[in-house]
């Protein structure tokens, strides 16, 4: 009966919202990108900056307007004209009526047009990368959270495994006490292990609730909920095979390189001759109930060609153009730098990867042994054929082996994140 109630309490459970929420590190990344408030902020820079591009662009085309007037006036009037003749009317109204359109369009400015539409497609892809770079960002930041929870949790499993061991030991050197085979000293030191062991599982278990706040403050949830988390991998052939050279940052440098490059062509246009049409159509209509006109109406179009020649500006356009080949020369730099910089991070951040990976290889190796001779050592010990001693310092070995593995798998897992992301490989 009881085990009957059992299976059914476990297959209700989910129903009932005993089962805990899993996680897993690709859900986590997707709820990022989605909802991270850095990341909106992002894309609404991003936004700007294009639309700001496309000002830029709207700038070289043809403007029209279109202006409507109506004005009407009442006033007393007296007038004497050269023979003599005097006019005089008062609350006299007046009427004026206007309408006009106007075109203007630049037919050539010096190929500055060409020049600006060139840097305003730049803009945009450089508004483009670094958005990316943002969403890169959260993605390694997100990875690492997640890893440093992944590892705290699994820190607790591992503890609360320990912590049957030595409970079982204790078990054991109680039972010898009590028969008159064991030592108290014994019994005193296993539950000192205990005790000990039960301290770090709880301060574990209260380092995991900082860690789920802080990704799911990443991820946007507008409030904390427990939830497990998953085993995962990340693309190691990618890291190891990708360089420098996609890097989102050395990307933006190299945008904005050319950007300001455009920007010297700008300059050395304001040399050269600017050609415009103008062209419009009016109309004009004025009606007066005294005066020497009494009625007047206009109607009509005007076109015509303006030619602009740049003589003397007060050597405006020859600092600007200096100002821009040196903007030009600095972003050359920075690029360069940036170049380097990158280099030398991915060197250093690949190199500490491949550390932590043979590290790790070399701990699994060793807390499979360190499992094996604590297995060993303890079965012995029931049979009375070690000491106390033997069988702690057994246990003690393969309880931090499980710690330093489970840390180096966190470790690595950040350190290959890091490698992705100098690699631009973090977004596709």
């Amino acid at each position: 009966m009881k085990k009957w109630i059992f299976s059914l309490a476990v297959l209700i459970s989910p129903l009932l919202g005993w089962a805990q929420l899993v996680l897993t590190l690709d859900e986590a990344i997707k709820m990022a990108l989605e909802k991270n408030v850095n990341v909106e902020i992002s894309a609404l820079a991003r936004d700007m900056r294009s639309l700001a591009a496309r000002n830029n662009v709207s700038d070289l085309l043809p403007t029209a307007q279109g202006d409507l007037g109506l004005n009407r006036s009442k006033n007393d009037v007296s007038q004497q004209l050269s023979d003599n003749r005097i006019i005089a009317r008062n609350g006299a109204v007046s009427t004026v009526q206007n309408a006009s359109v106007t075109l203007s369009y630049t037919l050539f400015n010096g190929f500055k047009a060409y020049s600006i539409i060139r840097q305003s497609s730049l803009q945009e892809n450089y508004a483009d990368v670094v958005y990316k770079q943002q969403l890169a960002d959260v993605i390694e930041q997100t990875i690492l959270v997640y890893s440093q929870l992944h590892a705290a949790r699994r820190g607790v499993e591992a503890r609360e495994e320990v912590l049957r061991i030595y409970s079982d030991r204790l078990d054991i050197v109680e039972q010898k006490l009590a028969s008159g085979l064991g030592d108290k000293t014994a019994v005193l030191q296993s539950k000192i292990d205990v005790n000990r062991i039960r301290g770090e599982l709880i301060a574990l278990k209260e380092s995991i609730r900082p860690l789920q706040e802080q990704l799911a403050l990443l991820m946007g949830w507008p409030e904390w909920r427990d939830f497990a988390t998953a085993d995962y991998t990340l693309d190691r052939q990618a890291g190891n095979q990708s360089s420098a050279a996609n890097n989102l940052l050395v990307q933006a440098e190299q945008i904005n390189r050319s950007i300001v490059r455009e920007q010297i062509a700008i300059a050395k246009a304001d040399f050269l001759p600017r050609l415009s049409l103008n062209a419009g159509g009016a109309y004009a209509l004025s009606q007066n109930q005294a005066g020497f006109l009494l009625r007047n109406q206009n109607q009509g179009i005007s076109y015509g060609f303006t030619l602009s020649v740049p003589l003397f500006g007060g050597f405006k356009a020859s600092r600007s153009i200096r100002m821009a080949r040196m903007a030009a020369e600095s972003a050359q730099l920075t690029f360069e730098q940036q170049q380097r910089t990158i280099a030398t991070e991915l060197s250093v951040a690949r190199t500490e990867w491949m550390v932590k990976l043979q590290l790790l290889s070399l701990e699994e190796e060793n807390l499979t042994l360190a499992k094996e001779n604590a297995a060993l050592l303890y079965e012995k010990f029931k049979q009375n054929l070690i000491s106390l001693l033997e069988l702690r310092t057994a246990q003690e070995l393969y309880a931090q082996s499980q710690l330093r593995q489970i840390q180096l798998f966190a470790e690595s897992k950040t350190a290959e994140s890091k490698v992705l992301n100098l690699c631009g490989l973090l977004v596709k």
